[in-house]
């Protein structure tokens, strides 16, 4: 290394020990010197002179020594801090809030952390964080990110550090996707729209409803019935198959329901209204 570019971190004066043998000339000396734990080459330098006149200086350096601070990875936070269900309880977003740390001045210099989900068997999810990810893990906040999955497949979670220069790498669980099984029958109208009307007779009309329905496994057979209304005039209705309802929501589709009423064709507000009711309540 270039010894002009040097920095001088710590000097001291020595006490030398005098010879023990008769006419040697080598005197020796014990130095404990402290420096910053910092990643680098490092050289001692010696100077030594008469101590009456400080005549006659004569320095030494030693050989340069690549001073590699231990590098220690540590986990400091990994935890759940949000879970949203579907209102079947079968798929799940979870939160997790990832605060990693690394030691050692630049000795943590290839590090990586990995975010697993496990089942009770295996591995079901894994994620690498990317370089912007870990620098905010590694951030005093923290690093917040949600996994959308199946809840079978998240009964726990696992956040791994490692680093080729690491002392060891570093892991900690966090609780996965928990439920109560005595939640509550749940019933959910995702769309119900009047997608048009016509007539089909005279006097008579076809009101044409899209619906989506989506209920959980804690309910019992559901009934369901459709009502056409003129502003606060009933006009007719008509009684739906429930397995209908709910396999449009299965299907990902629209599923088009609908109803006959007699019908003037007056001008006024004509709506549908729905009532799906559980058997078991």
């Amino acid at each position: 290394m270039d010894t002009d570019l040097a920095v001088k971190l710590v000097s001291g004066a020595v006490s030398l020990v005098a010879p023990s043998d008769e006419g040697s000339l080598v005197w020796t000396f014990t130095a404990v010197i402290s420096a910053p734990n910092t990643f680098g080459y490092y050289y001692g330098a010696l100077s030594a002179f008469d101590g009456t006149n400080e005549a006659d200086i004569d320095t030494m350096n030693t050989g340069d020594f690549l001073w590699s601070p231990p590098c220690y990875l540590d986990v400091a936070t990994f935890a759940l801090t949000d879970q949203d269900v579907s209102i079947d309880h079968t798929k799940t977003q979870l939160s997790y809030n990832i605060a990693l740390a690394a030691h050692g001045s630049n000795a943590c210099n290839t590090t990586s952390a990995v975010l697993t989900l496990e089942n009770n068997d295996a591995t079901t999810f894994r994620m690498k964080m990317d370089s912007e990810d870990l620098e905010s893990a590694l951030s005093a906040y923290g690093f917040n990110m949600t996994v959308s999955i199946e809840s079978a497949e998240a009964t726990g979670a696992t956040i791994t550090m490692a680093d080729d220069n690491a002392v060891e790498d570093a892991s900690a669980p966090a609780d996965g996707f928990s439920t109560d099984n005595d939640y509550d029958c749940s019933i959910i109208v995702r769309d119900f729209c009047l997608l048009n009307s016509k007539e089909v007779s005279e006097g008579r009309y076809e009101f044409n409803f899209t619906l989506r329905v989506e209920s959980n496994s804690q309910c019992g057979t559901l009934t369901a019935s459709m009502d056409v209304i003129q502003d606060t005039t009933y006009l007719g209705g008509v009684a739906l198959d429930s397995s209908s309802i709910i396999d449009s929501v299965d299907c990902d589709c629209d599923n088009m329901f609908t109803v006959e009423a007699d019908y003037t064709g007056t001008v006024g507000d004509v709506y549908g209204q729905l009532d799906i009711r559980n058997s078991q309540h």
